[in-house]
């Protein structure tokens, strides 16, 4: 049949809507945290093996958790919430993920923008996904440098606001 080697349009229409939500988180988190978000794509770039290393951690690690704190009558709400909260944190990880191998990218070109990073980076992860095995191969890489990039980031955040005394140190903003 002549239209069987066309994807069926359900199947543009997701992909095209997932760009669009993705791209409205991207910038929802670029213009409430521009200085978190800039960091965390520093640490993609200055220490990717950590970040990824951390990612992979994270994924592997927070369901067994969530499972082992589930045994338990009383666990099963917070591993329910705990697992919201985790999809969430993939979801944000990937999306800095993208928007760190877009400012990458855009370096590359003397281009410093973060919009600009956010929305190739985007573009980048889509067109991978063209690639049959080695596209969702790297998509899943991007995704764990995004992911342990801003679990480290968070860590980081963390720890200077516990040795930072003070009323300053209550009711802060993220970065």
């Amino acid at each position: 049949m002549f239209f069987g080697d066309f994807q069926p349009v359900s199947t543009w229409v997701f992909a095209i809507g997932g760009f669009i939500l993705n791209f409205f988180l991207g910038a929802l988190l670029l213009g409430l945290f521009p200085k978190f978000s800039n960091r965390v794509a520093d640490r993609v770039e200055t220490d990717p093996i950590r970040s990824g290393l951390t990612g992979l951690g994270i994924l592997i690690g927070a369901p067994i958790i969530l499972i082992i704190v589930a045994l338990t009558v009383i666990g099963i709400p917070i591993s329910i919430a705990g697992l919201f909260v985790f999809l969430l944190t993939i979801w944000i990880g990937t999306i800095y993920g993208r928007f760190a191998i877009g400012d990458w990218l855009l370096s590359l070109a003397d281009v410093n923008n973060r919009w600009a990073a956010l929305l190739a980076g985007l573009l980048f992860a889509a067109i991978l996904w063209q690639i049959p095995v080695i596209g969702g191969l790297v998509n899943f890489i991007i995704t764990l440098l995004g992911l342990g990039a801003l679990v480290l980031r968070l860590i980081t955040r963390r720890r200077r606001m516990s040795l930072t005394p003070g009323p300053s140190s209550e009711g802060a903003s993220v970065e």
